[in-house]
């Protein structure tokens, strides 16, 4: 018994956690897009942002192997951004409009921007 009890904790040592996004960031969208800027908060696989306006809009992440989605609920829009980049200050994202697909089928991106990590 004490040997079953050894084994799964020094397994669930071994065994890699997958990084997850917590905290808060500003949002910045590019240029033409600032009047989006908002703040965000992650909260396991949920998130909730603060436009400027005060609106709310909450979401849910989606992670996948090198690609992590964020799904407005009651909206086509979809934020990427890389995987890699959530361990970093910065992470740049696109965003894409489900409901309009390219001549090949493609999702295509219609706005991009940044998270900043606010500390």
């Amino acid at each position: 018994m004490k040997l079953l009890i050894f084994i799964s904790i020094l397994s669930s040592f071994l065994i890699p956690q997958q990084p997850q996004l917590s905290g808060k960031y500003r949002m910045e969208y590019e240029e033409d897009y600032t009047s989006q800027n908002s703040t965000i908060e992650f909260k396991n696989n949920s998130y909730k942002r603060k436009l400027s306006n005060g609106k709310i809009v909450k979401g849910t992440v989606v992670y996948q192997d090198f690609v992590i989605q964020l799904k407005d609920d009651k909206s086509n829009l979809r934020m990427d951004l890389l995987k890699n980049d959530i361990q970093k200050d910065t992470i740049f994202f696109g965003t894409k409009n489900l409901s309009e697909k390219s001549t090949d089928d493609m999702d295509m991106t219609i706005y991009s921007g940044k998270l900043i990590r606010v500390k």
